[in-house]
């Protein structure tokens, strides 16, 4: 393979992958907008996605769609059940944000070991069919579940515009998330409002995951890894804005694949760090702040 050939490869796998960073930062922006906490349980759900559907279309021989469907469906409950009982319980009590923050790291690796004891602690992949060469454009080459993944997420993404813009619970959630104190002061039903974000933030994190084991496999770590992507877009898009985290997981994803192009691709972790710290002591509010 060609130099140019090599860098327009890594540059269209680049934006697939921030296209993937994208929505694991938009998720993790809805959860801490609302919540003003960093949710570990965020990175699970997208380990409880792939395992989920993993049981379920290689185990149970479930078809594919059912599969995915319920994986997306066990991250959305984990998020729901999570905030209905042990967080609000927290919160009901007092908690402040690094307790809140210590409780979910308990979950997860609690919830992580436990995913180890059931299926082990080696990698499994999802997908068991024969691999269908994608399309070519230029010198590199396009997969069929790359392109797949990315409409999904796009659609994904739409839909949560959609919910913040057209519905009301969209405007409580945009309202929460600006001035947390001044929503509960003026009415707004606070509970019900966190409830319908962690819904949302964690089906997207769980969407994630899915493509995440469609493309690649699936590992007990991979959790960690999301949530990471998910936070550094976050921060460096803005925590106060959902399209700031939508434009930073696009530059996150190209940037660390472009920039192992005369790497070894264990730098992608470095590259990563070292556009999180640049921003901190540039631009500590993130682009839109």
């Amino acid at each position: 393979m060609s130099q140019f050939a090599m860098f327009t490869q890594l540059l269209i796998d680049g934006l697939f992958f921030g296209i993937r960073c994208s929505l694991l930062g938009v998720g993790f922006c809805l959860l801490y907008r609302t919540h003003r906490f960093m949710d570990f349980g965020f990175g699970l759900a997208t380990t409880l996605a792939a395992y989920c559907s993993y049981a379920a279309h290689v185990i149970w021989s479930w078809p594919l769609i059912t599969a995915v469907c319920f994986g997306a469906l066990a991250a959305t409950s984990l998020g729901l059940a999570l905030h209905i009982t042990l967080y609000r319980i927290l919160r009901e009590r007092g908690a402040t944000q690094l307790v809140m923050l210590l409780a979910s790291l308990g979950v997860y690796i609690v919830l992580q070991n436990m995913l180890i004891l059931l299926f082990g602690a080696q990698n499994h992949a999802l997908q068991n069919w024969a691999v269908v060469e994608g399309v070519h454009l230029a010198d590199a080459r396009v997969s069929l579940s790359q392109a797949t993944n990315a409409l999904i997420t796009l659609l994904a993404l739409a839909f949560v515009a959609i919910v913040l813009t057209r519905f009301r619970v969209g405007r409580q959630l945009r309202a929460a998330g600006n001035d947390p104190d001044l929503a509960i002061s003026s009415g707004l039903p606070i509970g019900r409002v966190r409830l319908v974000a962690a819904g949302l933030g964690y089906c997207l994190g769980g969407i994630a995951g899915l493509f995440t084991a469609l493309e690649a496999n699936l590992w007990p770590g991979m959790g960690f890894d999301s949530l990471l992507a998910g936070a550094v877009s976050a921060i460096i898009g803005g925590t106060s804005s959902l399209v700031g985290a939508f434009s930073s997981g696009l530059v996150i994803g190209i940037v660390t694949h472009v920039g192992i192009w005369q790497l070894a691709s264990e730098w992608q972790s470095t590259i990563l760090f070292l556009i999180l710290l640049a921003f901190l002591v540039v631009r500590p509010r993130g682009i839109s702040g």
